[in-house]
């Protein structure tokens, strides 16, 4: 037992959306004691928030003043802004990875490599403690200290502040930095992915409770090499997603095909794969194959849609189905073939896959996928060419007029649903999985022909106001799933805004969505628009009722 936390703005931290902050203990509550779990059930239903990372684009003059954490309650109603911060932008910069330690009241996160977007002050590999009840941020560990060097990579910037280019970013995105970061059920470790070495560090959590010094000087446990072995190229493997199960670590990795490309050629679609692997904390070691696995070659729908609730095919598809990463982005700006969807320097679709996220429900498994193609992009931002500097504001009017030079970056994720069977999981099939079949039955956008998660097509999924245009793949690849809710949450793009991010539920069961909140809007200047603004997703624990803005 603990105590509950009623939350209150600072005055002084108020920014435009979001204001930072504090947590004061008000009553005693039951905590939940792991993560994820179903020990979350402890948390009265009223109480529990629902957090994110908010990536902030550095150009932006406002940048500083964001909050870089933000979370709403979780019941929040359809429509809600009612977000709020938990951590100052220059506190951390760009984090992806978060984990709630429940006991000290304190947030987690990771260093992000993020194409427009400022690490924060420790670099590509820190991880940073937020204590809600005070709203400060310290630097809980620094991977690259703790792992004898540059285990996470180095910045590739190296100092420059060109935000409108940030050319040096955008092939290393995905190869530097942090991933996902999760506790252990008993909260006493810290699983994170380094995205350079592509190992599994664990951080022992005691100081949090003790009040003891940080950063913490020592790794719990040496780092272990994530298998790569799925891949037909091991170069190809990529990990990012992590998920605990029944005292197990399960991590993401992706295979990009990025080797099968050539000079401005698409790639090897058929070696495109996800995989799941499982690590024995007790043993210290992976399996050498993996938990589960999945070519990811389907067909996706629709990257835009006039209507998007209408049957397949639609006349000028242009497909969002995955294709291999790519490292040449005169490909992804539409320079040479086969370029983006419109051919121009306005709109940049060009879905590359990124296992970001797994959770499980009653046994099944679940996976989030975020777009690779919206972290090197950004929202009313240039090309790698740093020779193109146009002499119009950088509005969203300038760049909605498609004016040359300045682009809006687009990140198409998914969703996908593996059933538990025997000791495994079978990925769904044309809509069903399980037993269960959804209305997402031969909408052409899923494995087989259908899609279990179907009503994740944007702002045009609700039909409000009689508007059917969308996007068929919303997601940007961050998966909450609380036990006894019944339904999954997610980021996702244009919640029911244009160029918009924000978080949305959807039912176990039906596959339909629920409700939405919005984040951020085109108007927020500082957001990536439907370029990946937001990153992990976790639950906290305070007090029932709304906050004031």
């Amino acid at each position: 037992m603990t105590k509950g936390l009623l939350y209150m703005p600072i005055p002084a931290l108020v920014t435009r959306r979001f204001s930072l902050s504090i947590a004061i203990a008000l009553a005693t509550l039951p905590l939940p004691t792991t993560a994820n779990t179903a020990a979350g059930a402890d948390c009265p239903a009223g109480n529990v928030q629902v957090v994110t990372t908010a990536l902030i684009q550095a150009e932006d003059a406002n940048a500083a003043n964001q909050a870089s954490i933000i979370g709403l309650p979780y019941q929040a109603p359809h429509r809600s802004r009612d977000f709020r911060g938990e951590a100052a932008e220059p506190a951390t910069g760009s984090v992806y990875g978060l984990a709630y330690h429940a006991s000290s009241n304190t947030l987690l996160s990771g260093a992000f490599l993020k194409r427009f977007a400022a690490l924060g002050p420790h670099g590509t590999g820190a991880i940073y403690a937020t204590d809600r009840r005070t709203g400060q941020t310290t630097l809980f560990a620094d991977l690259n200290r703790l792992g004898g060097g540059a285990v996470a990579g180095n910045d590739p910037r190296g100092g420059a502040t060109d935000w409108f280019h940030d050319a040096a970013s955008f092939d290393k995105v995905g190869f530097v930095g942090l991933g996902d970061i999760d506790l252990s059920e008993d909260q006493q470790t810290l699983y994170a992915v380094s995205l350079g070495d592509r190992k599994l560090y664990q951080l022992d959590t005691a100081a949090l409770n003790t009040g003891g010094k940080l950063p913490v000087n020592q790794l719990k446990a040496a780092p272990v090499a994530i298998p790569l072995n799925a891949c037909s190229n091991p170069q190809d493997a990529r990990p990012m997603g992590l998920g605990i199960h029944d005292g197990q670590v399960y991590v993401g990795v992706t295979c990009t095909a990025q080797s099968t490309v050539g000079s401005g050629s698409i790639g090897d679609t058929k070696q495109l794969k996800a995989a799941v692997y499982r690590f024995d904390p007790q043993a210290q070691r992976f399996d050498n194959a993996p938990a589960f696995s999945t070519p990811l070659n389907y067909p996706r729908g629709c990257v835009y849609s006039s209507n998007i609730m209408a049957a397949p095919p639609e006349p000028g598809c242009f497909d969002t189905n995955w294709r291999p990463w790519q490292p040449d982005w005169r490909v992804v700006y539409g320079r040479i073939a086969p370029g983006n969807a419109q051919q121009t320097n306005f709109n940049l679709e060009y879905p590359q896959p990124w296992l970001s996220d797994v959770e499980f429900d009653n046994g099944d498994m679940l996976l989030g996928f975020r777009d690779l193609n919206g972290d090197r992009t950004g929202y009313c931002k240039g090309s790698p060419d740093t020779t193109e500097n146009p002499q119009v504001p950088n509005t969203q009017d300038a760049c909605k007029a498609g004016t040359m030079g300045i682009q809006q970056g687009n990140g198409a994720g998914d969703i996908l649903r593996a059933c538990a069977a025997g000791s495994g999981w079978v990925l769904e099939s044309n809509g069903s999985c399980g037993g269960q079949r959804t209305v997402g039955q031969n909408n052409g956008q899923g494995p087989q022909g259908g899609e279990y998660y179907w009503n994740d097509q944007g702002s045009g999924g609700t039909g409000a106001g009689g508007d059917t245009r969308g996007h068929h793949q919303t997601a940007m690849g961050a998966l909450l799933q609380l036990p006894q809710r019944g339904e999954i949450v997610t980021t996702a793009m244009n919640p029911f805004d244009f160029y918009s991010g924000g978080i949305e539920w959807y039912g176990n069961q039906q596959g339909n969505s629920i409700r939405r909140a919005e984040a951020y809007n085109s108007k927020d200047y500082w957001g990536f628009g439907k370029a990946n603004g937001l990153g992990d997703l976790e639950w906290v624990c305070g007090n029932s009722g709304y906050r004031g803005r």
